[in-house]
């Protein structure tokens, strides 16, 4: 061992001298990106970064925090981002959302500054980054780092480098603190990169990291990169609210001046508390929720406005629980005097004192009615619960790594608690990519209730989980055996939901197995698994039963088993494999009448004819001219020309956006850019994508559907047709219009060129008076 610390001691040295080195080397500048206005401007945002670093830093935690500012620009000398500027601008900019932003000390810091340096250099490993600055900051990059894409495999590294990631949270949450920094800058440049690289990294973002920074806690990012998705996946909406609000801005900011004075004046008079208010409208997002949730335009949404009360908790209170229990006395009186002062609408009240968050978020939230019949959103916090709020359970770890202790450890085993529920998957390496991220979105916005077993034990599942997920959080073969429980002293079936601090008793018999309508009551990723587990078991016994079968019968019918008659059979069946065939035989699916049938359908038509011509159809020998349509939709910029079909999901019309899918099965598919489904295309299958454009569709019509309600009135149905028919020429496939106690809701499958001619009808059918809704589907 002595020798061992020895050798590691004195290449430690080495490594530092070699990295000394290559720093202070001088470069000749003509041969990197580092041009003299470039190098003024890195050394402002190096120095940028330390100021605002928020922790007391020490002597060697700044020279930690240099080296790898020193290492990533000598290792990034040569790279530029698409912007044209020096890459070294990005991991500067990184650190600082890292100390700034998330407020996380120089581990974190070095951590972020040389989170590229092992997947883009040659010239660093992570042995390298282990000797210069140790175990943590090693385990850190390799965190970060991607894993290499296999060649030629057919499966998406996002899922792989996602599972990764999620796998050291418990181990070193600032794994996830760094990547959510690199993504969040990442999304701020992002004007640079192409759109279908927007779409797909705004997707992926959508999809795994903006559920990852809520359940970190980590407000102020989460809604920053809701933001920036919706900006660069619906642009026309992201623009629409963005346009409005800096239309009203001036008004805004003066309605909010007006609206805290009132809130001071009351408060400075009824209390002594100290406290500072912050005014602000709702992010776009949100808007746009709102917008979309409630199916009202940007005017008709109430409550755009939002304040922020910050209380002053200047006294210490050496017991924990007495803070907590003065924080809240204060939050209430506030609530008390607000509520006094204004209106306030009851269903929007949400007490998160009492419930606190499993991410530690407390508050106390209100709408009022303000001047001028105004909503206004209030939040009421104490500096601690902002803290927390504004950077989560960052602002715990931060504590932990700057005084080596832990502030409230509750919210910390909070965490410790999700990540023991998703671990399981998280290690499962059989799930495909579309079902591990759908998994880990679903894990990441849910919330856990208590359970006892009648032993008094205690199980952590998530909120909405059933009788038959705890059975399978106990053990596998009770989850496979359960016909019930006692809930309570009750007896309920296993489709039962679970509440907090239910005592479940399982019941169980040996003759039970896992049925494929289990599934649908499940909502654990354990108890999915072990479920499908069962069922692969079982169908694999039944189609190695059915694969003896069917040779039996084949040789009572006198036909060989051969390939090319199997081929046949898969397709006269439809299935897809072999085995799928063997199964629906081993179940009973197809039997001896089917398999005849087969039989039959394979002969001749002539010879059929020949035989009984009294009872079969003589032969048709039309031939058919082939057609040769000319397609509507190229892929690629060199507008490759593929077969493909169009998708039923989101019905694309020339003028969407749209791109290509590969199926396994289906070849390519045909989906909107806005379809619901993009989001976790782009997230899972991105591999699989082909960027895709319409051509000449002058002469084409496509089918689309728009749905219509608003309030009933006589002749309407006669005004909708004469709209669509006679004034715009467009013929109509389908209606169904109901009316019920005055107002009325219908749909409308129509026959149009273009989404420009589908929207010229929907603006005409709006100005039907009557109609307060028309929403294309």
């Amino acid at each position: 061992m002595e020798t061992f610390s020895i050798f590691s001691l004195l290449t430690s040295i080495i490594v530092c001298l070699e990295v000394t080195k290559q720093n202070y080397l001088p470069m000749n500048i003509t041969d990197t990106v580092y041009t003299k206005e470039y190098l003024k401007d890195i050394e402002q945002e190096y120095l940028d970064l330390l100021k605002s670093i928020t922790v007391e830093l020490g002597d060697r935690d700044k020279l930690l925090i240099e080296r790898a500012y020193e290492m990533a620009r000598y290792a990034h000398r040569f790279q530029a981002r698409k912007s044209g500027e020096p890459y070294i601008f990005h991991p500067i900019a990184v650190a600082r959302i890292v100390a700034e932003e998330i407020g996380l000390g120089p581990t974190a810091i070095a951590a972020a500054l040389i989170h590229d340096v092992v997947e883009d250099s040659d010239e660093h490993s992570l042995i390298d980054i282990e000797l210069s600055f140790g175990a943590k900051v090693r385990d850190i990059i390799d965190g970060l780092t991607k894993i290499p894409k296999i060649q030629g495999e057919d499966v998406s590294n996002q899922a792989r480098n996602i599972r990764k990631i999620m796998l050291t949270l418990i181990d070193d949450p600032r794994v996830v603190f760094v990547k959510l920094a690199d993504r969040l800058h990442n999304m701020r440049t992002m004007d640079a990169q192409k759109p279908s690289s927007q779409k797909r990294i705004s997707s992926i973002t959508q999809y795994v990291f903006i559920p990852l920074a809520h359940r970190m806690g980590l407000y102020a990012i989460k809604s920053e990169l809701e933001d920036l998705c919706l900006k660069y996946l619906d642009n026309e909406a992201y623009q629409e609210i963005v346009d409005k609000l800096d239309k009203s801005n001036e008004e805004r900011e003066e309605y909010i001046q007006k609206f805290v004075k009132s809130i001071k004046d009351r408060l400075d008079s009824k209390t002594h508390l100290k406290y500072d208010i912050k005014g602000r409208p709702k992010s776009i997002y949100s808007i746009y929720q709102k917008m979309q949730r409630q199916e009202v335009n940007f005017e008709q949404v109430y409550d755009k406005l939002a304040v922020r009360v910050i209380i002053d908790m200047e006294k210490s209170y050496p017991d924990e629980d007495d803070l907590m229990s003065q924080e809240k006395i204060a939050c209430y009186t506030v609530l008390s005097q607000v509520t006094d002062l204004y209106k306030p609408n009851e269903r929007r009240f949400r007490n998160f004192l009492s419930n606190k968050k499993s991410n530690g978020y407390q508050s106390l939230h209100t709408t009022v009615l303000g001047p001028d019949k105004k909503w206004v959103e209030v939040q009421i916090r104490t500096i601690r619960m902002d803290d927390i709020a504004e950077k989560g359970l960052a602002s715990h770890w931060s504590y932990k790594e700057t005084q080596n202790k832990v502030g409230d450890t509750k919210d910390i085993d909070s965490l410790n608690l999700w990540y023991k529920h998703i671990r399981e998957h998280l290690e499962n390496p059989e799930r495909n990519e579309i079902d591990f991220l759908d998994d880990i979105k679903l894990s990441l916005y849910l919330k856990e209730i208590s359970v006892y077993t009648p032993r008094g034990d205690v199980k952590m599942l998530p909120k909405g989980a059933t009788v038959l997920d705890f059975a399978f959080d106990i053990h596998t073969e009770l989850g496979a055996k359960c016909t019930g429980a006692r809930v309570n002293g009750k007896m309920v079936p296993f489709s039962t939901e679970l509440e907090n601090g239910d005592e479940v008793e399982i019941l169980k018999s040996k003759n039970q197995i896992p049925k494929e309508g289990w599934l649908k009551l499940v909502i654990t990723s354990k108890a999915k698994n072990k479920i499908r587990s069962s069922l692969n078991i079982e169908r694999k016994r039944i189609a190695e039963l059915g694969q003896e079968i069917l040779k039996r019968k084949m040789k009572t019918l006198k036909m060989d088993l051969s390939d090319k008659v199997m081929a046949k059979m898969q397709q006269y069946f439809k299935v897809k494999t072999s085995q799928d065939l063997f199964f629906k035989v081993g179940n009973e699916e197809v039997d001896n009448k089917k398999l005849r049938e087969f039989k039959d359908s394979q002969v001749n038509t002539i010879v059929k004819y020949f035989r009984n011509p009294f009872r079969t159809k003589p032969p048709e020998f039309k031939q058919e001219a082939k057609q040769f349509e000319k397609p509507l939709i190229v892929f690629g910029d060199n507008q490759t020309k593929l077969d493909y079909t169009f998708t039923k999901c989101c019905n694309p019309l020339p003028g969407d956006e749209v791109f290509g899918l590969v199926t396994v099965s289906g070849g390519m598919k045909i989906h909107a850019s806005n379809c619901p489904n993009a989001p976790q295309i782009r997230a899972s299958l991105a591999h699989r994508i082909r960027e895709a454009s319409w051509i000449d569709t002058a002469d084409e019509n496509f089918e689309a559907k728009v749905e219509i309600s608003g309030i009933d009135q006589v002749g309407l149905v006669n005004q909708v047709t004469q709209v669509i028919s006679n004034a715009l020429n467009v013929d109509i496939r389908g209606i169904n219009i109901k009316g019920d106690h005055g107002v009325f809701k219908g749909e409308i499958t129509l026959v149009v060129k273009s989404k420009n001619h589908l929207n010229l009808v929907i603006d005409r059918l709006k100005s039907i008076e009557g109609i307060k809704k028309v929403t294309r589907l």
